[in-house]
């Protein structure tokens, strides 16, 4: 299945919206617990 140009820019600027909307102190939060979940 080919996605369209279009759809695909899309989705990489929703990712980065969500990524933005996210912040440092919660970036952290998260890193933190994948790292506890890996051990």
């Amino acid at each position: 299945m080919k996605v369209s140009r279009p759809q695909k820019i899309a989705g990489y600027a929703e990712l980065f919206f969500k990524m933005h909307l996210i912040t440092a102190a919660q970036k952290d939060e998260v890193i933190t617990l994948c790292r506890q979940k890996n051990r």
